[in-house]
């Protein structure tokens, strides 16, 4: 079906600072995304950043807030998939009547609109994705710098609405490095060196994005995360945990993962608890007097706050210790750590991950 309107947009010059448009008329209902019905009356902005001058046709984003106009290559973005492809041929506006809402000199071009029910932050970085050869999508060293967690999100799930694979592979990839199954990379920080994830609440969107596209790989070390939230020092987890975008969007989990997050949640606090005791008073002690004081004290003062120094990766303390016991802290504090990670899976209810056994501190895998 072709939705057909008869409306109008404007667009400021790219060189004017007000850059702001207005769409007369309505988009026909009834299409396989979503487009919906505009009101009489639709304010607009045109894009800074997606804006191909030679391009073929507006991109416009109507989900929340100000409208975003994009203008693209119709037949480039067309062609990343068959479904992208079917969409835009069913949706797209022919005919559409441009005028001058400012009254600046430079108006818009009268191109055809495609009417996306999607938020324009999370369409600029899909469109932007779209127009790069497959191989740069995401690609932090053709990029020279990390790959920012939202732009993955964003990529993950408009790649998976229009079901564009290299696109949903390569936000995938990175989704899967960084809520890796290996201890080994997850304690060296290893696993974070190509996507920027400013926080852990962010393992809310990766959950999401996991239950969306069938990997569950990505699950026990997101939802440990999100057990972790809460816990900055030593605080129990939060009753729940939320994810806030740049742009003031939150996300939160679903009421199902809400469950199996605070489960989990539990679980971990009191397994670290248990845990810890053996840390400052393990095998491989030297049994002297006033190492096993001190080791006590150590113990007294990082009792309070076990859960987080179990489940973090910042060193106990060892001072006083002969360097005996403080190689002996600091072998236990792995091999707890090792302990823990390899029960994250059944503490949040989840199935061992398909790639490998437990983790060993020789052998780091969850």
């Amino acid at each position: 079906m072709s939705p057909q309107t008869n409306g109008s947009y404007s667009r400021a010059s790219s060189t004017d600072s007000s850059r702001h448009s207005t769409l007369r008329g309505s988009v026909a209902q009834g299409s396989p995304h979503g487009a919906g019905t505009f009101p009489a009356q639709v304010e607009c902005t045109a894009d800074e950043e997606v804006w191909a001058p030679d391009g073929d046709m507006y991109v416009l984003s109507q989900n929340q807030g100000v409208r975003v106009l994009f203008r693209i290559d119709r037949h480039l973005l067309a062609s990343r998939s068959p479904t992208l492809a079917k969409s835009i041929a069913a949706e797209v506006q022919d005919g559409v009547e441009l005028e001058d809402a400012t009254e600046v000199a430079c108006s818009f071009d009268p191109l055809p609109v495609w009417a996306v029910d999607e938020h324009a932050t999370d369409l600029r970085f899909f469109l932007h994705a779209m127009l790069q050869p497959p191989p740069h999508v995401l690609n932090a060293a053709h990029r020279g710098s990390c790959i920012p967690f939202e732009e993955a999100v964003a990529v993950a799930r408009l790649a998976h609405r229009f079901d564009v694979r290299p696109a949903l592979d390569a936000a995938l990839r990175h989704l899967t490095a960084f809520y890796t199954t290996a201890f080994g990379a997850y304690h060296d920080f290893s696993h974070s060196a190509a996507l920027d994830v400013p926080g852990d609440e962010c393992a809310v969107a990766a959950i999401q994005i996991a239950r969306l596209t069938d990997t569950p790989s990505v699950l026990p070390l997101a939802f440990y995360a999100c057990a972790l939230v809460g816990c900055p020092e030593g605080a129990g987890p939060r009753a729940s945990v939320e994810w806030r975008r740049a742009d003031g969007r939150v996300e939160r989990l679903s009421v199902e993962d809400e469950r199996v997050y605070a489960a989990g949640a539990r679980a971990l606090r009191e397994a670290a608890a248990a845990l810890h005791a053996e840390v400052y008073g393990g095998n491989g002690c030297c049994q002297e007097p006033a190492c096993e004081l001190t080791g006590r004290m150590l113990f007294s003062l990082t009792k309070e706050y076990d859960v987080y120094l179990m489940t973090r990766r910042q060193n106990l303390p060892v001072t006083a210790l002969c360097r005996e016991c403080a190689v002996n802290v600091r072998a236990q504090t792995e091999r707890v750590r090792v302990t823990l990670w390899n029960r994250i899976p059944g503490m949040f209810g989840l199935p061992e991950p398909c790639d490998g056994g437990l983790s060993s501190c020789e052998s780091c895998t969850m």
